[in-house]
């Protein structure tokens, strides 16, 4: 008799159950797809670009082009202000990647971290937005703390790093780069930076 009425209750709790179970995975999966982070939007700029850092009390590291020294050719330009130095965004942009997986003053020649597609950068965040026709990806490299996140949005002059020593790098500094229409590192789509940062 207590085997018949569980049988009979058995059909009750599934019919009161599922309704009440898949209310909650789909209010799960909504909430998890309303906080997803949308990289494609572009901003559209126009007017002076600032940066990197906050003032003009850095140097020139290296310049952009062939390096024999290290047998390489160098597609972005290095500046140093000193360690911990906020480097500020030099436009309205989307926080298109960013990365803190290396140790902030861990940086040695050879040293691949974060060891993906990025590797070497260190620390680093790109920034993406649209100029004149065209969309531009800018990335800051070797840093040693990061104030932002993928698909952010960020304001021109706002404090998006500090300045380190993470990564393939010699010592503490900051390696900007900048690609036309395409996120690449390297020849491939680069243009030179003082493009855009009226450097010193």
């Amino acid at each position: 008799m207590k085997l018949f009425r569980k049988l009979l209750l058995l059909p009750l709790v599934m019919i009161l159950f599922l309704p009440l179970a898949s209310m909650c995975v789909f209010m799960v999966f909504a909430g998890s797809s309303s906080a997803s982070i949308d990289t494609d939007e572009i901003i559209v700029v126009s007017g002076e670009f600032v940066g990197p850092f906050e003032d003009d009390r850095y140097v020139i590291t290296s310049d952009p082009g062939n390096r024999p020294s290290l047998h390489d050719w160098h597609a972005g330009i290095d500046l140093d202000r000193s360690y911990g130095s906020k480097v500020i965004a030099l436009t309205d942009a989307i926080v298109y990647d960013a990365s803190a997986r290396c140790d902030p003053d861990g940086g040695y020649i050879g040293n691949r971290c974060p060891y993906t597609n990025m590797g070497g950068c260190g620390n680093y965040v790109v920034l993406r937005f649209e100029h004149e026709g065209h969309i531009y990806y800018v990335t800051y490299m070797h840093l040693s703390k990061l104030h932002v996140v993928k698909g952010e949005t960020v304001k021109k002059g706002e404090v998006i790093a500090l300045q380190g020593n993470s990564g393939n790098s010699t010592g503490s500094h900051l390696h900007v780069e900048i690609h036309q229409d395409k996120h690449v590192l390297g020849k491939d789509h680069w243009i030179d930076p003082r493009t855009f940062l009226d450097l010193k």
